[in-house]
Formats: C-alpha cells, sequence, structure tokens
C-alpha cells in the first residue's frame, strides 16, 4: 500500500506527466545580427499567459552591453531586459496579453552591436 501514495505523489511532481506534451513546446531559433537587428516569434499555443525567452547564443567579444526590447502586436513595449554579462546566454519570463500571437524582439546595444544573437520562445 506505500507504493500507490510514492507513486502518485511521484506522477504529481513531475510537470510532463500531467501537463501534457505541450507543456515544453519550444519553437525555432531565431537570429538577431547588425544588419537584422529585430525580429518576430510566433508563440507556443501552450503558454497559459506567459513565455519564456531563451537567448541560446550571443557572438559579443567586444563585451557591449545589450539590451532587448519584447513587443506585442502594438508597439507598446511588454517587457525590455539586459544581458548580464553581455556575452552569456540567459532565460526571461515575459507576460503575453491575450490574443497576442507574435512577439517582436529587438536588440538595442550601446556602441557597436555584437554580430550575433540566437534566441527562441518557449512555453514556461
Amino acid at each position: 500500500m506505500t507504493r500507490f501514495p510514492a507513486a502518485a505523489l511521484a506522477l504529481l511532481l513531475s510537470g510532463t506527466a500531467c501537463a501534457g506534451p505541450e507543456a515544453n513546446q519550444t519553437m525555432p531559433i531565431q537570429r538577431i545580427t547588425r544588419a537584422v537587428p529585430e525580429t518576430t516569434l510566433a508563440l507556443p499555443a501552450a503558454r497559459r499567459g506567459r513565455v519564456v525567452i531563451e537567448v541560446t547564443r550571443v557572438d559579443n567579444p567586444g563585451g557591449v552591453a545589450v539590451t532587448l526590447v519584447v513587443t506585442g502586436e502594438t508597439a507598446e513595449p511588454l517587457a525590455r531586459f539586459a544581458l548580464y554579462p553581455p556575452d552569456k546566454p540567459a532565460r526571461f519570463a515575459v507576460r503575453v496579453p491575450e490574443g497576442v500571437t507574435r512577439l517582436r524582439v529587438a536588440l538595442e546595444a550601446k556602441g557597436e552591436a555584437p554580430p550575433l544573437i540566437e534566441l527562441r520562445v518557449a512555453a514556461p
């Protein structure tokens, strides 16, 4: 009888077992470069009002301060975050208003922009 409660507890504590396959849905990687300093990210279906922006690669040998500005379909910013250290990948949570299906991510850099930033969006 003690096995059943332990197994039930294990299922409750494992997020993927209860949340379904779409809970960890990750979208394709997009690139921001000096030549193209913004990108548009489609949102996963299972987002529940928020997503995680994952910066997966940063090519910034000069250590230039980097800020990423996230907007929805309107020009009003939903989030603004800085990479620190400016040459390391990071993850940021963003609240997404109801009805928004895409996010625009734009690069702001002090000085010359880094050559490459790769990022994607995922459901939390």
